[in-house]
Order: structure tokens, then sequence, then C-alpha cells
């Protein structure tokens, strides 16, 4: 089995914390900014590597998915709603 990035999975939690600032994130968390939001949405706290991006709805159905490399995703074409939002790191294979 292997992951995205073609190595085997391992998963991790991650605290994402979901503030208007880009304040340096604590133990490990990734912030994501801003929410709400209207288009795009940046995180900071992964390193700066590139991720594998899902955006799934609030019945789990998978509605993004990408790999972004610059740490910024423009989501303008989702409706308004809640979302919920999955980063696969290459450096630690977290999911």
């Amino acid at each position: 089995m292997s992951n995205p990035f073609g190595s085997d999975t391992k998963c991790k939690t991650v605290w994402v914390t979901t503030v208007g600032t880009n304040a340096p994130p604590e133990n490990g968390a990734v912030t994501l900014f801003p929410n709400p939001t209207s288009g795009y949405v940046s995180w900071i706290g992964d390193g700066g590597a590139p991720v594998l991006l899902r955006v799934f709805n609030a019945f789990g159905q998978l509605l993004v998915e990408r790999i972004v490399e610059n740490s910024q995703a423009n989501l303008s074409s989702l409706n308004s709603g809640l979302y919920y939002v999955q980063l696969l790191s290459q450096q630690d294979n977290s999911c």
C-alpha cells in the first residue's frame, strides 16, 4: 500500500487552529487562515513542503484533491458551507 507520494501511509493527528492571523503555530499544529474564506486559504506549520490537499463536505464526500506546493489554495469554486480540510505531507506521510 502506498500514499499519494508513493510511500507507505502513516497517520498522525494534527490539531488545526483556524484563526485570522499568521502567528507561528504551536506544538506542531497547522494554522489554516482566513476562516471563513470566499477564495484563497493559506496555512503555516507544514514546513513549506508540498502537500496533498483534500477538501471534504459535511457528508464526507471528497470535493477537492490536488498537490499544492505553495501553502495556499484557491477554494472559490466551493459554495458557502462547512468543509473539512486534510493536508497530507510527503515529509512525514501524515494523514
